[in-house]
């Protein structure tokens, strides 16, 4: 619509009353930029065809940058805020215990190692494995409420 409003501004000059009326000319007028859009959504078409054939890793396609209804993103955003308040809180506590402790720690709950692997590795018991874990966690709980409380 705005293309034909625009044409028909830059040419309503050029109407000439003797080729025929002013409606008929103006329905014309319609279908060539009817027609030019449907060109053009055809070359972008192959265009974006070709793109894919080619595929470059660096580009996107523009129908792969349309947010998917599907997807709640709310629980997207909660989920991202949730972890990054838990990266928040875990880097705080890491400064504050001992080293070894979080290392425990990280070994058995963030990277999800059993006891065994955490406890052979460190050449320490198991029981160390489940009361270091258990008290860095309990830190990294306070430090998450906290942060939650002051709104970071």
């Amino acid at each position: 619509v705005q293309e034909t409003l625009i044409a028909l501004a830059n040419g309503v000059q050029n109407y000439d009353h003797a080729r025929g009326r002013f409606k008929s000319w103006l329905l014309q007028l319609a279908r060539w930029k009817i027609a030019d859009q449907l060109r053009k959504r055809r070359r972008d078409e192959q265009r974006l065809v070709h793109r894919h054939a080619d595929a470059d890793p660096d580009t996107t396609a523009t129908i792969d940058r349309v947010a998917d209804p599907s997807i709640n993103l709310d629980a997207v955003w909660d989920r991202e805020w949730e972890r990054e308040i838990l990266d928040a809180a875990t880097e705080r506590v890491k400064r504050a215990v001992a080293p070894k402790q979080f290392q425990i720690f990280q070994l058995y709950v963030l990277k999800k190692r059993t006891v065994r692997e955490v406890a052979d590795l460190l050449k320490i018991s198991a029981a160390q494995v489940y009361v270091a874990s258990h008290r860095v966690s309990a830190r990294v709980k306070v430090e998450v409420r906290k942060l939650e409380a002051s709104g970071v």
